[in-house]
């Protein structure tokens, strides 16, 4: 099985590779396939190896990404941040030094990235992309995109890149 995961030591062969699949014709029906400008490096020599993967981690859906999400937390160390201010950590989290946290409980289970500002909130089992403001809410269970604005009261979310979202 493919798991969809390459280590390509010599990426110009690979883009050749690519170059001279796409100057082919696709009869109807037909798709540019990866696969093929692998084949065609293992054709001009190039050395190809396999390895073991230690766990399958699906991320196509909400439910399979945030389990994923769990897992990886739980394997590596989590920073706890730096802008924190009254706030109570639950363990295992990710912060990014430069979020800004204020009155909030964060976690299990939650990763926010830099830029972030949240105010007078609980979020748990959470994924928080860049750039994004959340005041005043319950979040569980949630993904919220990059440059997304978040306030009111809700559980779960799943919300994409530049949203905005108000609850009364």
């Amino acid at each position: 099985a493919i798991v969809g995961v390459y280590f390509i030591k010599k990426a110009g062969s690979l883009f050749s590779c690519l170059e001279e699949l796409l100057k082919k014709s696709l009869k109807p029906g037909e798709e540019y396939q990866l696969t093929d400008g692998l084949q065609l490096m293992l054709e001009r020599g190039e050395k190809i190896t396999t390895f073991n993967v230690e766990g399958w981690f699906d991320c196509g859906s909400k439910e399979s990404l945030l389990a994923t999400h769990r897992v990886l937390l739980e394997q590596h160390p989590a920073s706890s941040g730096e802008n924190l201010e009254n706030v109570c950590l639950v363990p295992p989290v990710y912060i990014h030094a430069e979020a800004n946290i204020r009155s909030a409980v964060i976690g299990p289970y939650v990763s926010i990235e830099e830029g972030c500002r949240i105010e007078n909130a609980i979020i748990s089992n959470s994924v928080v992309d860049k750039k994004t403001e959340i005041r005043n809410m319950v979040l569980s269970n949630s993904i919220i995109g990059h440059h997304v604005t978040l306030c009111g009261n809700m559980n779960s979310l799943n919300i994409s890149d530049h949203s905005e979202v108000e609850f009364y």
